[in-house]
């Protein structure tokens, strides 16, 4: 329409005479323009305090930026091991497994797991560092570290033993981009911009804060932390109950755009993918079976969370006594009860996702920067707890404080987990339990 040939040369239309030709688009389709909220004017302000007019030095919401900060991240990290004269230096995240007594000296040891972070944005599939150091109570879990081994020690043991004073810790925040996007223009995405209706379940976590159920879709994205034997991260089953003729379908799309949004590297395992599977009970306790959570037998070496769920149209009673029963002695953290879902049609959801970029980047950088946030710990204070409860209690920490205030400094110095977070998790998880029961019941 515009296409003018003049000579040899050819006039394209302007963005304005694009804009002009897509104004009778359809409401779904619309480019949207979401102004700085007040809280993400004070993060810019805080990290510039003395101009008013300061632009942040990252736009996340490219592909090209988004690129730019991950291989930031790679330039932090460095390389997991490296030769250094006669030791190899290795550096990544340092996780507390358990206690041992070794049966040569007698001595109280600790072990615990060294971890590469970059297999948490990039394709790697980096073996773990087992160390064992001397029981004391100095000793820190969800910390950077770089570890200083002997050359000829690696490959000899399984678990090598370390001196404390050949670990250095080192912090991960200072040196990491800030965040300004506010998490709840990204719920405001999901709800409406893509269509998807799920009915508001809530957990009331302290005074004025609930978690509804896009926030419990994506809250194990936020975990990293390992706590005893249990491979790292958080393991949830999303229990969603369509309708009969379109159920499959809908799961599918959501599906799709979890895929867009968070972080899915390696799609040749089950807990590296976002997978909301519309299969039934066999299938979902093959994927989270307790053997695979150990860390000397699992094939997922550096698994860090991922949505595994199912859907249920109809339910006996004798399978609902079989899964409550088999729930028990799985890996499973918590049941989110999403109940039902309603989705738009998969080619609009699409069409959405790839002309509407706002935040569709800086989404995946909010959740991989909490994921990447550790949550220090003292070894002393967590020995005597359920890995199931802690992995809980570091979820919950993260998303109700990172996910909301990301990118202040006050909220990144120090974080850890308090007798008050421990007590916070039993809780939630006690009642996410209930609620599943009630909607197994409820659903047949």
């Amino acid at each position: 329409m515009f296409l003018v040939k003049k000579g040899d040369r050819m006039n394209f239309p302007t963005l304005e005479q694009v804009r002009k030709l897509r104004s009778h688009t359809k409401k779904e389709e619309i480019l949207h323009n979401y102004p700085l909220t007040e809280e993400e004017i004070s993060k810019i302000r805080s990290y510039n305090p003395n101009s008013e007019n300061y632009k942040p030095i990252e736009d996340i919401d490219t592909k090209q930026s988004f690129q730019k900060i991950l291989n930031h991240f790679d330039s932090i990290f460095g390389s997991f091991y490296r030769p250094d004269k006669d030791n190899f230096l290795f550096r990544g995240r340092l996780e507390y497994i358990g206690k041992i007594t070794d049966p040569n000296t007698g001595e109280d040891q600790i072990t615990m797991i060294l971890s590469d972070p970059k297999t948490l944005y990039s394709k790697r599939d980096t073996p773990p560092l087992k160390i064992r150091v001397p029981d004391n109570p100095n000793l820190y879990s969800g910390v950077y570290a770089q570890i200083k081994v002997k050359q000829g020690v690696i490959g000899k043991e399984e678990t090598i033993f370390v001196e404390q004073k050949d670990i250095d810790y080192f912090d991960f925040t200072p040196a990491m981009p800030h965040v300004f996007m506010d998490y709840s223009k990204f719920t405001s995405l999901f709800n409406l911009d893509y269509g998807f209706d799920m009915p508001i379940i809530s957990q009331r976590l302290r005074r004025n804060l609930e978690l509804n159920n896009i926030d419990l879709m994506l809250i194990n994205k936020v975990a990293g932390e390992n706590f005893k034997s249990d491979v790292k991260g958080g393991v949830s089953g999303n229990i969603i109950k369509t309708t009969h003729d379109q159920g499959t379908y809908e799961l599918e799309v959501l599906d799709n755009f979890l895929d867009k949004v968070t972080i899915n590297n390696n799609t040749s395992t089950v807990f590296n993918t976002n997978t909301v599977d519309g299969g039934d009970l066999v299938n979902f306790f093959n994927k989270v079976d307790n053997k695979l959570r150990k860390l000397s037998t699992t094939q997922y070496k550096n698994y860090y969370g991922g949505n595994v769920g199912f859907s249920i149209q109809k339910i006996s009673i004798k399978d609902e006594n079989e899964l409550l029963d088999r729930l028990k002695r799985t890996c499973v953290d918590y049941i989110n009860p999403i109940k039902n879902i309603k989705t738009k049609h998969k080619s609009v959801v699409d069409r959405i996702l790839k002309r509407n970029p706002s935040y569709y980047y800086g989404s995946k950088i909010l959740l991989l920067e909490t994921q990447l946030l550790p949550i220090k710990t003292n070894i002393s204070d967590i020995g005597i707890h359920n890995p199931k409860v802690l992995r809980m209690a570091s979820m919950l920490k993260k998303f109700t404080k990172y996910i909301y205030e990301l990118g202040t400094d006050e909220i990144l110095k120090g974080v850890s987990i308090s007798k008050n977070d421990i007590n916070l998790a039993k809780s939630f998880l006690e009642n996410n339990k209930k609620e599943m029961e009630d909607f197994i019941i409820k659903s047949y």
